[in-house]
């Protein structure tokens, strides 16, 4: 019983947080199998070639700013 007083807060501790792995784990399988279903369509081609527009342009301006910097 002293035992299990002592050791109960690191018990609860683990097994909230073997139930939240648990979940996140869950919600990750759910969220893979979504982009799954999307990776066959023009859609998603779509979103993904936007993405790397915006991230070229981002660069782009970093590279600016780094030759301002030099300057």
């Amino acid at each position: 019983m002293t035992w299990l007083q002592r050791y109960l807060g690191a018990l609860i501790t683990m097994a909230a947080l073997l139930v939240g792995g648990a979940i996140g784990y869950g919600r990750i399988q759910q969220i893979c199998t979504q982009v799954d279903r999307k990776a066959d369509k023009e859609a998603m081609t779509r979103e993904i070639d936007g993405v790397a527009r915006r991230l070229e342009r981002m660069e782009q301006k970093l590279d600016q700013l780094l030759l301002q910097q030099r300057k």
